[in-house]
């Protein structure tokens, strides 16, 4: 059976998890997508044949106002599924789970496992394997990512080839030396960061309970005397700044003033591959270290 999904990348919030990679992604060949998965060692080829089997979606797309396009596909629920990954399998133990899209041109999307859980997590993603009315164009396949319910559609990227499961082990929560210190930003405003705690000078206070090196970002509680979101939830996405001396980082406060602990974790990433313009449409703010301060 098939549904109609509806999806339009536009309702403005920064809601993306790409990063651009040099090299590109080896293995990957024709029309190939492989799913591999680090821990059981396993690996599982789909054709698009294959994938024409599983239980497709039509989803609508029309993204940055323009025309819409109508696709078949195949959720990455149900995917993973298929491969022996099913996503409720990753709740068992203290890891945490990353689902890793990869494109032939080495561009790389990042998932968490909770947020693609049917039922659990908020985001909707596909994987396309044709268009209503006629293959994919070149530029499109092998397959093509969908996911309507981010704000924003560089997560939908195209010429996907392979889906990776990463876990991230309780040591992974190790906070990165490079962002730690002392820092100004460009407007002269000054910070601190420690392994526990956020300051933003003169008067805001987050007191870090979470760190996830590996998709670059911390989870917070606001101190209860902050001016603004007082023991609220914010989540905060970095992103390294090569090039960029004397700044060293830029970091985003994805959300501020969440709930709970989990929600503000499962805030939908900054765009860290449009640092100018991928923190709700504002730039990253860019922290260069004071002198003799980190």
């Amino acid at each position: 059976m098939r549904r109609l999904v509806q999806g339009a990348a536009a309702r403005g919030a920064m809601l993306v998890f790409g990063i651009s990679l040099t090299a590109g992604v080896a293995g990957a060949q024709g029309d190939t997508l492989t799913v591999a998965r680090a821990a059981p060692a396993s690996a599982v080829a789909f054709t698009r044949a294959d994938l024409k089997r599983l239980s497709a979606d039509t989803v609508r797309w029309a993204p940055h106002g323009r025309p819409a396009r109508v696709y078949r596909a195949v959720t990455l629920a149900e995917i993973l599924r298929s491969a022996g990954a099913p996503l409720d399998s990753m709740r068992i133990g203290r890891r945490g789970w990353v689902i890793l899209a990869e494109a032939r041109d080495g561009y790389v999307v990042a998932f968490s496992a909770a947020e693609l859980e049917p039922g659990l997590g908020p985001t909707r993603a596909w994987l396309a394997y044709e268009r209503v009315d006629g293959p994919l164009d070149a530029g499109e396949g092998p397959f093509k990512l969908l996911v309507p319910s981010d704000g924003r559609p560089p997560r939908s990227a195209q010429q996907i080839v392979r889906l990776r499961v990463v876990a991230l082990a309780p040591g992974d929560s190790t906070p990165p030396p490079d962002v730690l210190g002392d820092f100004v930003d460009d407007y002269g405003n000054t910070f601190s960061l420690s392994p526990s705690r956020f300051l933003q000078r003169p008067g805001n206070t987050y007191h870090i309970e979470e760190w996830h090196p590996g998709a670059q970002f911390f989870v917070a509680r606001n101190d209860s005397a902050n001016v603004a979101d007082a023991g609220k939830w914010t989540r905060v996405d970095w992103v390294m700044l090569p090039g960029m001396e004397p700044y060293r980082w830029g970091f985003c406060l994805t959300a501020y003033r969440a709930r709970t602990r989990e929600a503000a974790r499962e805030t939908a990433s900054a765009d860290r591959a449009s640092p100018r313009t991928g923190c709700n449409g504002f730039p990253f703010s860019r922290m260069r270290p004071v002198p003799g301060g980190g």
